[in-house]
């Protein structure tokens, strides 16, 4: 997050997951997380820099997860059946007391949801609950709206809605036709 680092997916050359940290210039690679049967991607650093929130796969589960910057430990949020639903993004505010995140729904017609949930896991909401498909886009700088892609109108379209402590505060708003 504060643009001295990466954190990518990468595979060991057993085919083993992983996840990697990189300084920008190349130097000071370093292994994060690996674990056995288990596939992970990164979606985005908290504000702290001290967790990195991911989707972690094993056995059709996915698991929305915290790892630890500092020793790789991993603290599952959430756990969603990789049959039903597909993850699709997940973003911290920026204040790092919530994430958002998103999954689709592989059923006919495609739907998908955002939530909210907080940091440590609890107080889980859906954002701007529609029978459409909504996907997460991310927080506006303010952590006062969270922006999202939507089909409710027929066509994919950008939409805004705002947020405070934790929860929806009115309808959504569309941005961009």
């Amino acid at each position: 997050r504060d643009g001295k680092q990466i954190v990518f997916d990468s595979y060991t050359k057993e085919w083993a997951p992983q996840l990697l940290i990189r300084n920008l210039d190349g130097s000071e690679v370093r292994s994060l997380y690996s674990e056995k049967d288990y596939s992970v991607m990164p979606f985005d650093w908290s504000p702290d820099g001290k967790s990195i929130v991911a989707i972690r796969n094993k056995n059709e589960i996915n698991e929305l997860t915290l790892i630890s910057t500092t020793d790789g430990t991993v603290r599952v949020l959430r756990n969603i059946p990789s049959e039903l639903f597909m993850f699709d993004n997940a973003r911290f505010s920026p204040d790092g007391r919530f994430i958002a995140f998103s999954f689709v729904h592989d059923g006919n017609p495609p739907h998908g949801d955002v939530f909210l949930i907080t940091a440590d896991g609890q107080n889980e909401n859906i954002i701007a609950g529609h029978p459409s498909e909504d996907r997460l886009i991310g927080w506006t700088p303010d952590g006062k709206n969270l922006i999202f892609l939507s089909d409710r109108s027929g066509t994919w379209d950008i939409w805004s809605v705002p947020i405070s402590g934790g929860k929806q505060q009115g309808e959504p708003e569309l941005l961009k036709k």
